[in-house]
């Protein structure tokens, strides 16, 4: 997609069929609204004709016909029902416009709720190395930022512009019936002026749209990267080089944002100079013909008011068309982020929300009875030149406790994320009981999994919300709770906090020691059952002691739980019936222990 026509079709075809309705009732609401306009300009000539000259209506006899019966048969009464019916359509009409805006407002704002929704859920529904893939501050920026400039520099000014141009139009028309030779002159100064205006600043303006979309992703960025190595920023009093990061991306987008509001108002200035000159000429041009402006007075009055609702919707159209084009990046990026990816070859990019199938229908992940088998699993990550893995051929049995050892970016956390499902093999197969991974229901395959990463996130909660990993909103089962805790050994330590188990943990778990966090996201792990526990680095910041109270409490689990385990400590993987050396992204060795690390039985 390239053009804002190609935009707004997507977006349109995006939206629920409620807010749909909406944007089609706020049309109506605008014909009827331009009708009004209509009626309110076309009974002010009457109003001022009974006010300023009654004896031009009293001795019209085809009025009079239609007016005596009607009981209006002096100026005392012309000029009171006049007034009346001047001031009852005004009324109707400022009514009807003080909802439309309401309305105006309230579409906005639920469809740019929709559109947060979809981009949100499309977010957590891509597969997991699509996520990896997007810097997480774009998808904040658009969550939040952009959505709201979406709101006031797209959605509305859409809104408006489609009223205003209607309201416009119904004026323009009313105008030409009045005096068609000056509001030909009129409509030539107003389109020369805007036309040369958008003319002269679309490109400062499409360039204006870019800097906002750039600057407010990496103002997002910034902020993020600040607040999550606070510590380090300290330490090494790099408080000034951040400082000036955040200052240089916040000027550079407010400057754009001030541009664009200033390219928006430029021309109002010189419009209402050129009108109300217009009208002054013009009077005085009656007065010199004919001596007096008392005739005029109610063509004069017409198009004054005419002028004056006029030029604020001419201004209204033009600030909006600039608004909308301005925002042309910030569109593209929500569009960008609702769009599905299309399967790619070579990495792990199935379609969004497709579960797998076999003869047309799901199958529900067996029960892991027997083993699960990698045969030639092959995986190369999207981009990349080289293999991350390599001819992989293991087996997984209930009950095992695997060992995963190798140097740091030997491939041991990408083996881990294929083993879960959350990477799918670039070549090779995978079974499950004799079924193909493939074939099988993804969702019911992260069922069988509990993982505890090597970076720990923790939700601004409670230490027992963050166990149970719900948030707040959802019942847990505190007994089940604190019996993860005692087998994580955790459950001392949070004891003595100052509300226990209620205690909230801070952003990110600021408030717990490093190992304290390793051992809340075990807890974490153990609470929900699953058949297959997966440790990467998991006590890597955890004493020996209690590292090995912990391994007693992991050997004392139902036996058929499978524990898989990537350490860098030797150590850890004592207890491992089956070890694998990964190494450039291939098993360079394999068996228990003893075998691996060449370790001599006593004797």
């Amino acid at each position: 997609m390239k053009s804002y026509k190609e935009y707004f079709i997507f977006l349109w075809k995006n939206l629920s069929k409620k807010n749909k309705n909406r944007f089609f009732i706020v049309f109506l609401i605008t014909v009827f609204l331009s009708v009004f306009e209509a009626a309110s300009l076309g009974s002010l000539v009457p109003f001022l004709t009974a006010v300023t000259s009654p004896e031009s209506i009293l001795n019209n006899d085809d009025l009079m016909q239609i007016l005596r019966p009607m009981g209006i048969d002096s100026s005392e009464k012309l000029a009171l029902y006049a007034t009346l019916l001047f001031i009852f359509i005004t009324i109707l009409t400022g009514g009807l416009r003080f909802y439309l805006i309401r309305l105006q407002y309230l579409v906005a704002h639920r469809t740019a709720n929709d559109f947060s929704a979809n981009v949100f859920n499309n977010m957590i529904s891509r597969e997991y190395s699509q996520i990896s893939e997007i810097n997480s501050s774009e998808i904040i920026a658009v969550l939040t930022q952009k959505m709201q400039q979406f709101i006031a520099s797209t959605l509305l000014p859409f809104l408006m512009l489609v009223s205003s141009s209607m309201v416009f139009i119904v004026l323009m028309v009313g105008l030409l019936i009045i005096d068609w030779q000056l509001t030909s002159g009129l409509i030539l100064v107003l389109g020369f002026t805007y036309g040369s205006g958008y003319f002269l600043f679309r490109k400062k303006i499409f360039r204006n749209s870019q800097i906002m979309s750039f600057e407010g992703n990496l103002l997002i960025k910034v902020i993020q990267e600040t607040f999550g190595g606070i510590r380090e920023i300290i330490l090494g009093n790099h408080k000034e080089a951040v400082r000036e990061r955040f200052d240089k991306s916040d000027r550079g987008l407010r400057d754009a944002q001030s541009s664009t509001l200033f390219l928006a108002a430029c021309p109002k200035m010189l419009i209402e100079v050129v009108v109300f000159v217009m009208v002054a000429l013009i009077a005085y041009s009656t007065f010199s013909e004919m001596g007096s402006v008392v005739m005029s007075i109610p063509t004069l009055g017409a198009l004054a008011y005419a002028a004056q609702r006029m030029l604020p919707i001419m201004q209204q159209v033009y600030a909006n068309v600039i608004s909308i084009r301005g925002s042309k990046d910030i569109v593209k990026d929500i569009c960008d982020l609702l769009l599905i990816p299309k399967k790619s070859e070579n990495a792990d990019c199935e379609p969004i929300n497709q579960s797998y199938k076999l003869n047309e229908k799901y199958i529900d992940i067996p029960a892991f009875h027997d083993s699960i088998i990698f045969k030639d699993v092959f995986f190369k990550y999207r981009g990349e030149k080289y293999f991350a893995l390599e001819n992989i051929n293991l087996e997984i049995r209930p009950g095992n406790r695997i060992g995963i050892f190798g140097k740091t970016g030997s491939g041991k956390s990408t083996l881990l994320d294929i083993i879960m499902g959350l990477l799918q093999p670039s070549s090779g197969e995978i079974f499950c009981d004799g079924i193909p991974r493939s074939s099988i229901n993804r969702e019911e395959w992260y069922r069988i999994f509990s993982h505890v990463p090597q970076s720990i996130f923790l939700s601004d909660t409670s230490v027992i919300s963050n166990i149970a990993g719900l948030g707040n909103n959802v019942s847990l089962n505190e007994e089940r709770a604190l019996v993860a805790a005692e087998l994580a050994h955790i459950k001392d330590d949070i004891e003595k906090l100052n509300d226990g188990f209620n205690t909230i943990v801070g952003e990110r778990g600021l408030r717990l020691s490093g190992g304290q966090l390793q051992r809340l996201g075990i807890a974490r792990a153990l609470y929900e059952p699953s058949r297959i526990l997966v440790l990467d680095e998991a006590t890597s910041a955890i004493d020996p002691i209690i590292e090995r109270r912990i391994e007693t409490s992991l050997n004392g689990l139902q036996k058929d739980i499978t524990v898989i385990k990537v350490a860098h400590r030797i150590s850890t993987l004592e207890g491992c019936d089956i070890i694998y050396e990964i190494e450039d992204g291939q098993i360079v060795r394999s068996g228990d222990y003893k075998t691996v690390f060449n370790i001599k039985p006593e004797s």
